[in-house]
């Protein structure tokens, strides 16, 4: 049992082997004292090896209650339905090493790894499909929909913010009681990574953390507008804005919102915090000096400041949601697809809020979402008008 020590402590693969053989052919060979701890490293190395019973199972989203199903999938069988044609088709998928499954099996399993950070070997039981198929089918999944994400939520779309501006720009004004002009807000958001040695490139020294950056815009439905990313952990909000391509598009809403309405004394603009510089389309918290300085601004500002939390409340309802992007030990470069986990968990939080009524950020804006049905054919138009 020296030999244990060698590896500090943890028996080696081949200890497993030699202590089995041992075991099932000359027992007698083995020190009384060390009889029991060579039992407990054969146990283990025999359930390493013994593969896990995968079930029959063939998978039908409509036999789930949807209770269980949104426990499952966050969603109901019937919204199942509608999002896995949308975003996969209705044939038969097969991934690289010729997995076939359908597209609402494919979307349930991603659809409850995000969920839940769990095992690929606990999906074994619901799904019936071993542990590596399960692998390369969520991956291949992951891939599809956050290409299909990209689609969605690449840009700003001008032409549907001017038609829905009068709508936004009330609900803010619902939320903070002062005529702000404000439509949306954006800002950064941290994904941290899992401390691999590949992820130096993304290691930020301000938090001591690894970790990959995207940028967000969100509407005053309680919807996001515009996703940007991944960016390294040490880009600044600034300089993700500025990469983004997103202030050009908010000039243009700010100037035909003043040519839509001429007499109306703040234009269309989206709210950042003070990482953000002002440009034309976007106004800043500004500095505690610099409202020292104007007091007349403090009114506004606190309007802006406290509308602009709503984003905050948005990123936590992605991460609750899909607990997978808070779960370091899944999020790891190189080994998974975490950028496409970040796009699906943003789209799908919005399809969630759509086919659940609203959230809680919608609430506060007293708001009305469209449904699912409406809201992903309104995706679609915004993915024809942008050539996306």
């Amino acid at each position: 049992m020296d030999a244990l020590a060698v590896w500090g402590g943890q028996p080696h693969r081949l200890l497993y082997f030699a202590y089995g053989f041992l075991l099932m052919h000359a027992p007698w060979l083995i020190e009384a004292d060390d009889l029991d701890l060579a039992i407990n490293v054969f146990v283990r190395w025999a359930l390493m090896h013994t593969p896990a019973v995968v079930p029959r199972v063939n998978f039908d989203i409509a036999s789930f209650s949807p209770d269980v199903s949104r426990y499952l999938f966050r969603f109901e069988p019937r919204n199942i339905l509608l999002l896995a044609p949308f975003l996969l088709g209705r044939q038969t998928l097969k991934t690289s090493q010729r997995d076939r499954f359908s597209p609402q099996e494919g979307l349930c399993m991603l659809l409850h790894l995000l969920a839940t950070p769990c095992r690929l070997l606990d999906m074994v039981p619901i799904f019936g499909r071993q542990v590596g198929t399960i692998s390369r089918i969520v991956t291949h999944v992951a891939g599809l929909v956050a290409q299909q994400a990209m689609r969605y939520l690449s840009g700003i779309d001008v032409t549907w913010v001017m038609q829905n501006a009068e709508d936004l720009t009330d609900a803010v004004e619902h939320l903070t009681g002062v005529e702000t002009g404000l439509w949306g807000f954006v800002d950064g958001k941290f994904f941290f990574l899992g401390s691999l040695q590949r992820n130096g490139v993304a290691f930020y020294t301000y938090k001591k953390r690894y970790a990959i950056k995207f940028q967000l815009v969100l509407c005053a439905l309680g919807l996001a507008h515009c996703l940007n990313g991944p960016y390294l952990g040490t880009w600044h909000d600034w300089r993700v804005c500025q990469d983004s391509g997103i202030l050009q598009p908010l000039a243009q809403i700010a100037q035909l919102g003043v040519q839509a309405n001429p007499n109306a004394a703040l234009s269309l603009v989206i709210g950042g915090d003070s990482a953000y510089c002002p440009r034309p389309g976007l106004v800043t918290l500004k500095k505690e000096l610099q409202l020292a300085h104007n007091p007349n601004l403090r009114p506004f500002h606190d309007a802006v400041r406290e509308a602009r939390t709503e984003i905050e409340h948005f990123f936590a309802l992605v991460t609750n949601l899909w607990q997978t992007l808070r779960a370091q030990d899944k999020m790891r470069l190189l080994q998974r697809p975490v950028s496409d986990y970040v796009w699906t968990g943003v789209f799908l939080t919005n399809c969630w809020t759509c086919a659940n009524g609203g959230n809680q950020i919608s609430d506060r804006f007293g708001a009305t979402v469209p449904v699912l049905a409406t809201y992903l054919r309104e995706c679609t138009s915004r993915a024809q008008r942008m050539n996306l």
